[in-house]
Protein backbone atom coordinates (compact mmCIF):
# COMPACT_ATOMS: atom_id res chain seq x y z
CA UNK A 1 0.00 0.00 0.00
CA UNK A 2 3.05 2.38 0.65
CA UNK A 3 4.47 1.60 -2.46
CA UNK A 4 1.71 2.62 -4.25
CA UNK A 5 1.01 6.29 -1.86
CA UNK A 6 5.01 6.47 -3.06
CA UNK A 7 4.37 6.21 -6.41
CA UNK A 8 1.85 8.84 -6.97
CA UNK A 9 3.96 11.29 -5.21
CA UNK A 10 6.93 10.76 -7.32
CA UNK A 11 4.44 10.95 -10.46
CA UNK A 12 2.97 14.04 -8.86
CA UNK A 13 6.27 15.86 -8.56
CA UNK A 14 7.58 14.89 -11.93
CA UNK A 15 4.35 16.25 -13.50
CA UNK A 16 4.55 19.48 -11.85
CA UNK A 17 8.61 19.77 -12.88
CA UNK A 18 7.41 18.91 -16.22
CA UNK A 19 4.74 21.58 -16.12
CA UNK A 20 7.41 24.16 -14.96
CA UNK A 21 9.92 23.70 -17.19
CA UNK A 22 7.57 23.70 -20.20
CA UNK A 23 6.09 26.93 -18.96
CA UNK A 24 9.54 28.41 -18.62
CA UNK A 25 10.61 27.31 -22.26
CA UNK A 26 7.19 28.52 -24.06
CA UNK A 27 7.22 32.23 -22.12
CA UNK A 28 10.69 33.48 -22.29
CA UNK A 29 11.44 36.37 -20.42
CA UNK A 30 10.04 39.66 -21.51
CA UNK A 31 11.92 42.94 -22.22
CA UNK A 32 9.84 45.76 -24.20
CA UNK A 33 12.01 47.28 -27.14
CA UNK A 34 8.78 50.22 -27.59
CA UNK A 35 6.97 51.57 -24.89
CA UNK A 36 3.88 53.48 -25.90
CA UNK A 37 2.58 55.73 -23.37
CA UNK A 38 -1.06 57.54 -23.58
CA UNK A 39 -1.04 61.01 -21.36
CA UNK A 40 -4.95 61.87 -20.71
CA UNK A 41 -5.71 64.76 -18.49
CA UNK A 42 -7.99 64.51 -15.30
CA UNK A 43 -11.06 64.99 -17.98
CA UNK A 44 -9.33 61.44 -20.08
CA UNK A 45 -8.69 64.16 -22.95
CA UNK A 46 -5.47 63.58 -24.82
CA UNK A 47 -2.92 65.46 -23.78
CA UNK A 48 -0.71 66.79 -26.89
CA UNK A 49 2.83 68.48 -26.42
CA UNK A 50 4.03 67.02 -23.30
CA UNK A 51 7.43 66.47 -22.24
CA UNK A 52 8.25 63.29 -21.52
CA UNK A 53 11.02 61.39 -20.22
CA UNK A 54 12.59 57.95 -19.06
CA UNK A 55 15.41 56.91 -17.21
CA UNK A 56 16.49 53.41 -17.67
CA UNK A 57 18.83 51.41 -15.99
CA UNK A 58 20.32 47.82 -16.87
CA UNK A 59 23.17 46.37 -16.13
CA UNK A 60 24.55 48.93 -13.73
CA UNK A 61 24.02 51.68 -16.63
CA UNK A 62 21.73 54.46 -16.07
CA UNK A 63 20.50 56.71 -19.09
CA UNK A 64 17.96 58.46 -20.06
CA UNK A 65 15.68 58.98 -23.59
CA UNK A 66 12.91 61.06 -24.45
CA UNK A 67 9.85 60.29 -26.12
CA UNK A 68 8.69 61.22 -29.65
CA UNK A 69 5.28 62.56 -29.60
CA UNK A 70 3.36 60.92 -32.46
CA UNK A 71 0.32 59.87 -33.66
CA UNK A 72 -0.72 56.35 -33.50
CA UNK A 73 -0.91 56.30 -37.24
CA UNK A 74 2.54 57.45 -37.34
CA UNK A 75 3.93 54.48 -36.04
CA UNK A 76 1.48 51.43 -35.68
CA UNK A 77 -2.13 50.26 -36.84
CA UNK A 78 -4.26 51.49 -34.17
CA UNK A 79 -7.29 48.80 -34.73
CA UNK A 80 -4.84 45.91 -35.11
CA UNK A 81 -3.46 46.87 -31.74
CA UNK A 82 -6.75 48.58 -29.63
CA UNK A 83 -5.31 51.80 -29.00
CA UNK A 84 -8.24 54.22 -27.60
CA UNK A 85 -6.61 57.31 -28.91
CA UNK A 86 -4.70 58.93 -32.30
CA UNK A 87 -3.50 61.95 -30.01
CA UNK A 88 -1.38 62.29 -26.85
CA UNK A 89 0.66 59.30 -27.04
CA UNK A 90 4.26 59.35 -26.76
CA UNK A 91 6.74 56.42 -27.90
CA UNK A 92 9.83 55.44 -26.51
CA UNK A 93 12.67 52.85 -28.03
CA UNK A 94 14.29 51.34 -25.14
CA UNK A 95 17.33 50.04 -26.29
CA UNK A 96 17.20 47.13 -23.79
CA UNK A 97 19.02 44.03 -24.61
CA UNK A 98 18.03 41.80 -21.65
CA UNK A 99 15.07 40.61 -19.88
CA UNK A 100 17.68 40.75 -16.88
CA UNK A 101 17.47 43.27 -14.13
CA UNK A 102 15.63 46.00 -16.24
CA UNK A 103 14.09 49.17 -14.57
CA UNK A 104 11.88 52.23 -16.86
CA UNK A 105 10.98 55.65 -14.84
CA UNK A 106 8.92 57.42 -17.00
CA UNK A 107 7.86 61.21 -16.53
CA UNK A 108 5.63 63.35 -18.38
CA UNK A 109 4.81 66.84 -17.97
CA UNK A 110 2.04 68.76 -19.52
CA UNK A 111 2.71 71.64 -21.22
CA UNK A 112 1.15 74.08 -19.10
CA UNK A 113 3.24 72.59 -16.30
CA UNK A 114 0.48 71.99 -14.18
CA UNK A 115 0.44 68.33 -14.15
CA UNK A 116 2.84 65.27 -13.78
CA UNK A 117 2.39 61.84 -14.78
CA UNK A 118 4.60 58.76 -14.00
CA UNK A 119 5.21 55.63 -13.62
CA UNK A 120 7.64 52.55 -13.25
CA UNK A 121 8.40 49.68 -14.94
CA UNK A 122 10.89 46.64 -14.32
CA UNK A 123 11.34 43.02 -14.74
CA UNK A 124 9.12 41.97 -11.42
CA UNK A 125 6.55 45.20 -11.96
CA UNK A 126 4.99 45.33 -15.47
CA UNK A 127 1.43 47.30 -15.01
CA UNK A 128 1.17 47.99 -18.80
CA UNK A 129 -0.53 45.73 -21.50
CA UNK A 130 2.68 43.68 -23.38
CA UNK A 131 2.21 42.66 -26.39
CA UNK A 132 4.04 41.23 -29.69
CA UNK A 133 5.71 38.80 -27.21
CA UNK A 134 6.44 41.42 -24.97
CA UNK A 135 8.13 43.73 -27.51
CA UNK A 136 5.60 46.15 -27.17
CA UNK A 137 4.43 48.00 -23.83
CA UNK A 138 1.54 50.49 -24.18
CA UNK A 139 0.79 51.77 -20.75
Amino acid sequence: MESVSVRWWIFFLILIIALVVTELKIAPPQVPETVFFILLDDKGNPVEGATCKADMEQNGKTWEKSFDNLKVTDVIDPYVYNIPVDKGLYVLTTDLKSPREFSIKIVCINPDNQGVASKVIDQDHIPCDLREGGKLLVC
